[in-house]
């Protein structure tokens, strides 16, 4: 190397170091004094090459590296000659199928023997579909169960089930008597199964007549990409089209139930249709009522639904449902006369016998048909549509079986056999599911299947269920038919799977001839020991079988051994092999099973190669390139490429980089050193060098203090046997920012910014005040790049007082300190860091504050919102009474820069007068008077005192205004008092007085004035809403047809003030409630009354109610009903006019809570009155969770009982009347 330069001389001295003040903050003054300047740092010893700054991209040339995949990853590295050399390093991978298709993995960098720097992931692609199995699973079609459903299963090229599902469309054809319909489009398979279903209904004109045989259905599904490319056309088979049952019109008055015509499975749903022949053209259906009974044993009844054109109402017992009803009355007549098939109602069961065969399900008895004027049809039979057609007495219904008509497997298709090679068995798993006659139940897995392989040579079938195995006993590849049976129920499929399997192997050397190296000390590593070069040993496979695409050049060096025939002349270490003596040796790869091995010849030989180069690098990460993204399945041939790319950055102190050496012979061969090989030094003070934890490399570290700096600053030798062979330097970009300023801040325990400090012993350090005697500090340098490190804890950092604060505070680590007695008016705490920040400093500043003066006033009490507003100059008597008002005290500390703060609740009062006292009540001192007089009060705070004097004068202060508030009761609610009787409200009374003082709550606020000293209460109403005179707690006590008035009025100067009620109570538990639920119960809309009708059916569900509701017929007309939220819903007006009934009942109803909707029926004002709205709770039946009936019956409503406040309008009124 050239001589080294002259030593640079020292750095001037450098100026006066003044702290740079933050832009918030004035520089301090008086000004800082300078602190000490920094010693001359010492010369950097000089590199071994002048300094040279390469491009970024070129300071990590010469990595010897090798891409590798990290275990377990899909797919097999692509041999290559030689590892590479930065600065892109790359490798590329095949033969994906490893793993299944989708499948993530990662790539890694290897340097020397050991992974380095971050990892890539990457995934592989899922192939295309390329094949379709279908089958039909409903056989026979019905045309009342004409849901055809196909299940189909997508496979790729060679077996995958995880298919490519981008763009692909799967739809079903159906082919009748040569005519095939237009595709129906299929769900999407299934993303791990490659399973899906198709699904169509059968068009009804499609199925024959009863007079015709049965027609067949052929059926067809096909994939396709894209809308164009067609992938496959399956036959799914076929279907049955049975032909239609004829059934019996009635010719004359009579009903007809219509069952099913199809079979059904056990806990199916079917609907018995209940349809009416209304007999002669002119005769209208009124009425009706029939009894219909079913067979408990094979059907449980649900529910039922009636026609919108009657008022329905039900009654159902085990076995037994009777049905009525009677017409609307805004049903036209000609909506029920002169019909066929007028659908009555729809009864609902549920199928619960035992399948196979045909039973007894239903029969009927029409009880009434009536006109307008008598029944027509009476007792009758009704008759039965079902699966033999019209005209039976009895319906009958077939439960069919629930079977499987087949099975469909799918698997992960493709497999690698590297068994062969290290012994490790790989298994697969071939799945297969069951496929069901029944529409709804597409299919199950089968949890009991045995399999069978077509080739056991390829893979064999192991112990008693679908598992497949790959060993060292495989002989071949190539495609294998695998047949799954079904141990349930018998059901054979087949699924295909395909083996690579590795065709043949071969050795490579990186170097085939192994030379003493040069330039190393004979007898250097013994007497008659001689180093000889070493190289690296790969093994390359190629991978096919019959029939599929032979993939060639895979590196599978991790799946065999390496071995030295002659131990003498060389031997092996993993993948290393080294040379011991001249010679000749025959390095070999062997598999785990005997056909799979291979081997190369080896040369040791006496002549001396030199080394060429010592390549250096310094790395500190790696980044990642992948070619494609995504790693495509297909061909197996198919590859993909990762890159790597080294790359070198040092920004801050503490950034850490790791070093490579490999060296580089005459004859182009090369190896890399690992930690033991070589020494490595820095040539700069900014780097610090060490060896990496576990002896696993070099590794280098900016320095504390590192400068900014770029050369070759790291050297390393190669040392074979403790004797130098070769050395070179690394360059190193020291990209560290540059500091452009200090920070500091101080903060309290809390991590909250401090501006103030006091000395110890000063009052404003007692709480309330509670100014800090001390603060934490911290010290961040600031960098250009915006990184802002706390240095408060290095070495390098240096924090002083100003020569004049000293004697006013302390530094002991990182805090502050405040001198007791100190005169400072602020203290001002500097910062430097030579090293790190040169010619910097900052600065951060507190005022140091004291206690001043200590002043009381009082302000009116009880306290309110602005109550602190008015300061009061004496006590004064409350209106006309001997009663003084009472007054707050505040307590106020001011400090030495003027801030203030209350300190009341920390501070003492005496008085000097009897009848003046004060007290402490919830942290507040209240003064009371109790006679004319003056008192001087004298108060204290932490030893500071200050004299308030306070007059009681025998004057009256009189009150202006009075208020009145009820608790919950507001205009957003329309003023509604709405709870149970006997509910209580508080009243809030509010007073206002002439000098500007107030009590917000008479009740509450007052308590030293006896009850009624000031004001009462009334109300208007009590029979609705009463008030305590001494407690303003109103009671709910009835509903009411108006608004009822609370008032107070103030007993001096009579003074009122009201507040509007409406009354309006809700039912408790089991009881009733009538009308709205806001503002009053009954509210009239011009000449109607809308009355809602409420249940409190809290303790379970409301299944079944009848409520009868009376008023006077001569002041209302009842003119409709409207159902509420209970089903069977049944509601008859005027029959007689004075009352409205509901009923409902719906056994399977949810409906529970407070208020639960009954209905709601409306009322014609017929004249002017207040009158009674009343009624009888007949039944109202509830069940709870544990099933319990509840019943409440005969009882009178209680919380809807009220009157109704109505008048009639001078305006015209047309009446519409309901039929009874």
């Amino acid at each position: 190397p050239p001589s080294p330069p002259p030593p640079s001389p020292p750095p001037p001295s450098p100026p006066p170091l003044l702290p740079t003040p933050e832009p918030s903050q004035p520089p301090p003054s008086p000004p800082i004094p300078t602190p000490p300047s920094p010693p001359t740092p010492p010369t950097a010893p000089s590199p071994l090459l002048p300094p040279v700054c390469p491009a970024p991209d070129q300071l990590t040339d010469g990595f010897l590296a090798q891409v590798t995949l990290v275990g377990g990853s899909p797919g097999l590295t692509v041999a290559a000659n030689v590892r590479q050399i930065a600065p892109n390093i790359s490798s590329d991978f095949s033969l994906l199928r490893t793993q299944p298709p989708g499948s993530k993995g990662k790539v890694q960098l290897v340097a020397g023997a050991a992974p380095y720097g971050s990892t890539a992931t990457f995934s592989s692609a899922k192939p295309r579909a390329a094949a379709v199995e279908a089958l039909v699973r409903t056989r026979e079609l019905y045309v009342d169960r004409r849901e055809m459903r196909v299940q189909y299963l997508l496979r790729g090229a060679t077996g995958e089930a995880k298919v490519d599902l981008d763009g692909l469309h799967v739809s079903m054809r159906l082919n009748v008597t040569g005519q095939t319909s237009t595709p129906v489009s299929c769900a999407p398979p299934d993303a791990s199964s490659g399973l899906g279903e198709c699904g169509a209904r059968v068009e009804e004109s499609l199925f024959p007549s009863s007079a015709d045989g049965g027609v067949a259905v052929s059926v067809s599904v096909e994939a396709r990409y894209d809308g164009q490319d067609l992938v496959d056309r399956a036959d799914a088979g076929s279907a049955l089209l049975w032909p239609k049952v004829a059934s019996a019109p009635l010719e004359a008055a009579g009903m007809v139930a219509r069952l099913p015509q199809s079979p059904r499975f056990d806990g199916d749903l079917i609907e018995v249709e209940i349809r009416a022949h209304t007999g002669p053209a002119w005769y209208p259906l009124i009425g009706w009522r029939f009894v219909g009974r079913y067979n408990s044993s094979a059907l449980t009844f649900i529910g039922q639904k009636c026609s919108s054109l009657y008022i329905c109402a039900s009654k159902h017992v085990t076995g037994t449902f009777t049905g009525n009803g009677v017409t609307k009355g805004e049903t036209p007549d000609a909506d029920v006369q002169n019909k066929t098939s007028l659908w009555l109602a729809t009864l609902t069961f549920r199928v619960v016998a035992s399948p196979g065969g045909v039973l007894d399900a239903f029969s009927g008895t029409v009880s009434e048909m009536g006109n307008y004027q008598d029944t027509y049809v009476r007792g009758e039979p009704m008759s039965v549509d079902d699966l033999r057609g019209g005209g039976n007495v009895v319906g009958e219904l077939y439960v069919e079986r629930e079977r499987v008509v087949g099975t469909l497997a799918y698997s992960q298709g493709s497999l690698v056999n590297t068994a062969v090679l290290d012994g490790v068995s790989i298994d697969a798993t071939v799945s297969s599911v069951a496929l069901y006659n029944r529409y709804d139940k597409p299919f199950k897995p089968q949890v009991a299947a045995s399999c069978s392989s077509s080739d056991a040579a390829i893979i064999e079938a192991v112990g008693s269920g679908c598992t497949l195995r790959l060993d060292a006993a495989r002989t071949r590849g190539g495609e294998v038919s695998v047949d799954v049976t079904s141990s349930e129920h018998g059901a054979r499929t087949r699924a295909p799977l395909y083996v690579w399997f590795p065709l043949e192997l071969s050795v490579r050397l990186d170097d085939d001839v192994l030379q003493q190296i040069d330039g190393v000390p004979a007898d250097a590593c013994g007497a008659g020991v001689v180093a000889y070069q070493s190289t690296r040993a790969s093994a390359v496979a190629a991978f096919g079988g019959a029939g599929l695409l032979t993939t060639e050049g895979l590196d599978v060096s991790g799946f065999v051994t390496f071995s030295s025939d002659n131990l003498a002349v060389a031997v092996v270490n993993g993948r290393d092999v080294s040379g011991v003596r001249a010679g000749e040796a025959v390095v070999a790869a062997a598999g785990a099973s005997a056909q799979v091995n291979a081997s190369t010849a080896l040369s040791v030989s006496d002549d001396r190669v030199a080394v060429a180069s010592l390549q250096v690098v310094v790395v500190t990460s790696v980044s990642w390139q992948l070619t494609p993204a995504v790693a495509p399945w297909e061909p197996a041939t198919s590859s993909f490429k990762a890159s790597a790319r080294a790359q070198q950055a040092f920004a801050a102190e503490g950034d850490v980089g790791d070093v490579f050496a490999s060296v580089h012979y005459a004859d182009g061969s090369n190896h890399s050193l690992n930690a033991s090989q070589m020494v490595v030094r820095s040539l700069t003070q900014s780097l610090q060098v060490e060896v990496a934890e576990g002896d696993s490399g070099w590794r280098v570290e900016v320095a504390k203090g590192g400068q900014r700096e770029c050369g070759h600053l790291v050297a390393a030798e190669w040392q074979v046997c403790s004797r130098a062979v070769a050395n070179d330097t690394a360059p190193v970009d020291l990209q560290l920012p540059n500091a452009v300023g200090i920070k500091v801040v101080l903060r309290d325990e809390r991590g909250i910014k401090v501006t103030r400090l006091t000395p110890p012993g000063n009052s404003a350090a007692q709480p309330p005040i509670s100014v800090g005697t001390s603060a934490l500090f911290s010290v961040f340098v600031v960098f250009d790049n915006g990184a802002e490190p706390d240095v408060t804890d290095d070495s390098r950092t240096e924090v002083f007082l100003p020569s004049e604060q000293q004697a006013c505070a302390s530094i002991s680590g990182n805090r502050l300190s405040v001198s007791a007695g100190a005169a400072c008016p602020k203290l001002t705490i500097v910062a430097t860091v030579p090293s790190l920040a040169p010619r910097l400093s900052g600065f951060a500043t507190a005022t140091v504050v004291r206690f001043a003066r200590l002043a009381a006033t009082i302000h009116p009490y009880p306290t309110y919102l602005s109550s602190r507003d008015l300061t009061l100059d004496a006590l004064r008597r409350l209106s006309c009474t001997e009663f003084y008002q009472r007054a707050e005290v505040a307590v106020t500390a001011t400090l030495s820069d003027n801030s203030t703060q209350e300190v009341t609740t920390a501070s003492s009062l005496s008085s000097d007068a009897s009848t003046l006292q004060a007290e402490l009540l919830d942290g507040v001192w209240v003064v009371s008077a109790f006679a004319v007089a003056t008192a001087t009060f004298q108060v204290s705070f932490s030893g500071e005192s200050t004299a308030l004097t306070v007059s009681a004068l025998d004057e009256g202060v009189a009150i202006t205004d009075a208020s009145l508030e009820l608790d919950g009761v507001n205009a957003a609610n329309g003023f509604t008092l709405a709870d149970v009787k006997g509910a209580q409200r508080a009243g809030v009374a509010r007073l206002d007085f002439a000098d500007g003082t107030r009590i917000d709550d008479v009740i509450g606020d007052a308590g030293w004035l006896p009850p009624g000293t000031l004001v009462r209460f009334e109300s208007d109403n009590p029979a609705a809403v009463r008030i305590n005179n001494e407690t303003a707690l109103a009671t709910l006590a009835d509903n009411a047809p108006n608004q009822t008035t609370l008032t107070v009025v103030e007993l001096c100067d009579a003074v009122s003030g009201m507040w509007p009620v409406a009354p309006n109570l809700l039912p408790t538990l089991a009881d009733v409630d009538l009308g709205q639920q806001t503002g009053v119960q009954f509210q009239q809309t011009g000449g109607q009354l809308e009355v809602p009708v409420y249940a409190n059916s809290d303790d379970g569900r409301l299944v079944n109610f009848q409520v009868d509701v009376y008023f006077n017929p001569d002041v209302f007309r009842a003119t409709s009903c409207t159902m509420g939220s209970i089903g069977g819903f049944v509601c008859t007006i005027n029959d007689p006019p004075e009352r409205v009934r509901l009923l409902a009942n719906d056994p399977v109803s949810t409906t529970s809570g407070p208020l639960v909707g009954l209905g709601t029926f409306s009322l014609e004002v017929r004249r002017s009155s207040v009158s009674l709205i009343d009624g009888f709770i007949r039944e109202l039946i509830r069940i709870d969770d544990q099933r319990t009936e509840k019943r409440t019956s005969e009882a009178l409503i209680v919380a809807g009982r009220g009157f109704a406040d109505v008048t009639t309008g001078a305006r015209e009124r047309r009446l519409f009347y309901a039929a009874a």
